[in-house]
């Protein structure tokens, strides 16, 4: 976590009496400490390309109803001075309505931990946790089965969307995927008018190999180059290109690992929203002579508009 002197000294401070809070016999449990919660949420803003990349709100309660556009202003040549035109304005269609879910993650510290470590064991709490709720709700929006059945399946993900829900979506039968690809996904997005330079596409690292291979082919190198200095996503036309093993790979029945492909316009496509706020319990393992620490936040998901979503199935994998 990059953090300047002067918010590394507050973050070590917190750290050091939330440790000795966690670790004392006292029956009164103190509430988390304000910096030791953000820097779990900062944590997990920073790990969370799904919080970088789509609209992201704070609830103030559970359900929040999000508006979405379904109309916009009109732009007209008056035929003679004092002529009337049409009214045109911003609408809004039928709202969507977003309810918050709790997912909790635990971990245990050491009650023997020397002066000069405590800091460190927290620290390291704080990222093993802000790690486990960012893999939760990146999970969740990508691939979610919507179902419930466990922590990662609350919502459902962009990659289960159908045709029969709005989305594109195209079977590549184990073809890999080309430029020729991305070009056609891209004319599909301009066609919608869902264009311009905020589209992103997320992509199983295998299946990016024969994406880079096709740059190659053709004579450029934009996904091969990346930007290791300023951390800037690789890009393609414009389309932000995020690699993740959270898409993962199947079989396609025959022995061939394929994946699906998603790309999509992410200030259309869904939004995601949170309580910003982390609830703590403890226990404790007096043998073992560990603290168990047990944290909480709770996050919605929803998809918007299912045809700012273009999806490649089956894509070769291997």
């Amino acid at each position: 976590m990059s953090m300047t002197k002067i918010s590394f000294a507050k973050s070590a401070e917190a750290y050091l009496e939330f440790y000795k809070a966690l670790t004392s016999g006292d029956t009164g449990f103190p509430e988390i400490p304000d910096q030791v919660a953000r820097d779990i949420i900062e944590y997990i803003w920073k790990k969370t390309y799904v919080r970088q990349l789509f609209p992201w709100i704070r609830m103030d309660s559970d359900t929040v109803k999000w508006y979405k556009e379904s109309g916009t202003v009109e732009v007209y040549s008056p035929a003679s001075e004092g002529s009337t035109v049409t009214e045109s304005k911003v609408t809004f269609g039928t709202p969507v309505t977003m309810t918050a879910k709790e997912v909790r993650a635990w971990t245990s510290i050491t009650d023997v931990a020397s002066e000069e470590a405590k800091i460190d064991v927290i620290a390291q709490a704080v990222r093993h946790l802000g790690k486990k709720f960012a893999e939760c709700e990146e999970k969740n929006a990508l691939v979610g089965a919507g179902d419930g059945s466990n922590a990662y399946n609350l919502f459902k993900g962009l990659s289960k969307l159908t045709s029969a829900d709005g989305a594109q979506v195209v079977n590549k039968d184990k073809a890999s995927i080309s430029l020729d690809d991305v070009d056609k996904a891209l004319s599909y997005f301009e066609d919608q008018g869902y264009g311009g330079d905020g589209l992103v596409m997320f992509i199983n690292p295998h299946a990016a190999y024969y994406l880079r291979k096709s740059l190659s082919d053709k004579g450029l190198d934009t996904l091969s180059s990346r930007v290791i200095t300023s951390g800037e996503l690789p890009t393609i036309y414009g389309i932000k290109i995020v690699e993740t093993s959270f898409l993962a790979r199947y079989d396609y029945g025959d022995g061939t690992m394929v994946s699906d492909v998603v790309i999509c316009n992410p200030s259309l496509a869904a939004v995601g929203g949170d309580r910003r706020t982390i609830m703590i319990e403890r226990d404790r393992d007096i043998k073992a002579g560990l603290t168990i620490i047990a944290a909480s936040e709770r996050f919605a998901w929803q998809i918007l508009r299912a045809d700012a979503v273009y999806i490649l199935q089956k894509v070769l994998s291997q």
